[in-house]
């Protein structure tokens, strides 16, 4: 069978370049008796510049609100008895990429490039997960909850999928893949439909971490993360291009940490220094990882080493010995491991995730999502290269310093000044209540 005719790719496979693709983003507004005006005005102007074409589902049909080089339609109020979101929204997009939504203030569209930069690096549908490291789900109800872990444990003994998040409804995916996903206006909640689907065709599917209780309670908030600080750490020039083995460190996940594609990689570019991974995680991952290892380590002189644990004391004298770090996760909130070999003045090799971007001053070598091959490629020439890693890892000893304890709390501070010399906001008393007053 042909890769056209079969849609499951690899992560060899050659990808679309960026930028080349229409967008087309499918808001669905909940009839809820309000009047989603304002809001829905607020959410398409955070809409990015290149998304061209917005199907509106809820409200009065035909053209919606109005926006410079934007095409917004309206297709009118849901028909609950056909379906829990109307498939036609999906279908009368335009774009070469589909991007669904809703627009009560619980999805951002911030997060829209996200979802696009895992679709032009050759996954075919991506989806928002409440579940996974910087994701939000602290108002999910218990109750659904536990309903959604048993249907979760379904799901992956169907599919063998390694997904947190069945049920949101924040996912991209390819125009071309709309027939193949075969929604049925049958009532079933869409979102769900779609993430079963695509598994059940074998589409390559990546979840990244999304939603947020902050923006559905106030879409104007300017949320902004402050990284987690570190001690300063005076750099040992002689060490730098140093090292004896290549270093993973961090928890035991194979599927979240990316430890099956940098097993992958390894073997294709056997370069010439030892693997050494570093770290813990729960039985299960654990034993998942030693029959990984066990897998590529036979023969009389191994090259590939699980140490197990790492105390800080171990963790310090393997990120001083070690010649760089590799990091090839699929999912990253920040990466504090990324920042502590830097300040040894390490090379970080990783895959170009968005949290991890603000590596990009420092000394990181950033790969192409999930690709493999190139990930071994810039592995093998790290290991061969100690006057590169010398290079990298004065770059990287410099980018660590402006995150020390001094620099972030010296941000903290400069963002409470600003707050507290704002005027104050009036604050309205919220309908049903009344104001009372002390004498």
């Amino acid at each position: 069978m042909s890769s056209d005719a079969h849609p499951l790719r690899r992560s060899t496979d050659r990808v679309p370049g960026p930028g080349t693709s229409t967008v087309s983003l499918v808001l669905t507004v909940r009839p809820d008796g309000q009047d989603p005006g304002n809001a829905l005005d607020l959410l398409l102007g955070q809409v990015p510049e290149y998304v061209r074409d917005v199907v509106l589902i809820g409200g009065p049909t035909g053209a919606g609100p109005a926006r410079d080089g934007t095409t917004v339609r309206a297709l009118g109020v849901w028909d609950f008895t056909r379906g829990d979101i109307p498939h036609a929204g999906l279908r009368a997009a335009t774009g070469d990429l589909i991007v669904l939504m809703d627009a009560d203030g619980s999805m951002s569209p911030h997060e829209i490039p996200h979802f696009l930069h895992y679709l032009e690096s050759g996954f075919d549908f991506v989806k928002g997960s409440r579940f996974i490291a910087g994701g939000a789900a602290a108002d999910y109800p218990l109750g659904r909850r536990i309903g959604h872990r048993a249907l979760l444990r379904v799901a992956r003994r169907l599919y063998g999928q390694q997904l947190t998040d069945l049920w949101y409804g924040f996912c991209a995916f390819r125009r071309g893949f709309v027939d193949l996903l075969d929604l049925r206006e049958d009532g079933v909640e869409l979102g769900a439909e779609l993430v079963t689907h695509a598994l059940h065709y074998g589409l390559r599917v990546a979840e990244v971490p999304s939603g947020s209780a902050i923006r559905r309670l106030s879409p104007r908030a300017d949320v902004q993360v402050f990284a987690e600080g570190m001690d300063p750490r005076l750099l040992d020039e002689s060490r730098l291009g140093s090292g004896q083995f290549i270093l993973f460190l961090g928890r035991i996940d194979t599927w979240a940490k990316g430890l099956d594609l940098l097993l992958d990689a390894y073997d294709r570019a056997r370069p010439p220094l030892d693997l050494l991974l570093a770290g813990s995680g729960t039985p299960a991952e654990e034993r998942r990882l030693a029959a990984l290892v066990a897998a590529r380590g036979r023969g009389p002189d191994p090259r590939i080493h699980w140490v197990g644990y790492a105390d800080e004391e171990r963790k310090r004298q393997l990120l001083r010995d070690s010649a760089f770090l590799v990091l090839p996760s699929r999912h990253e909130t920040f990466g504090r491991v990324a920042l502590e070999a830097m300040s040894y003045g390490k090379p970080v090799l990783h895959f170009d995730l968005p949290a991890l971007r603000w590596t990009r001053d420092g000394g990181s070598v950033a790969v192409a999502p999930f690709d493999v091959v190139a990930f071994g490629e810039r592995m093998g020439e790290l290991a061969r290269g100690p006057a590169l890693r010398r290079d990298l890892g004065r770059r990287s000893a410099l980018a660590s310093r402006r995150y020390t304890w001094d620099e972030m709390t010296g941000r903290y501070l400069a963002l409470a000044h600003r707050l507290l010399d704002a005027p104050a906001a009036v604050r309205r008393p919220r309908r049903g209540t009344s104001c009372r007053t002390t004498r």
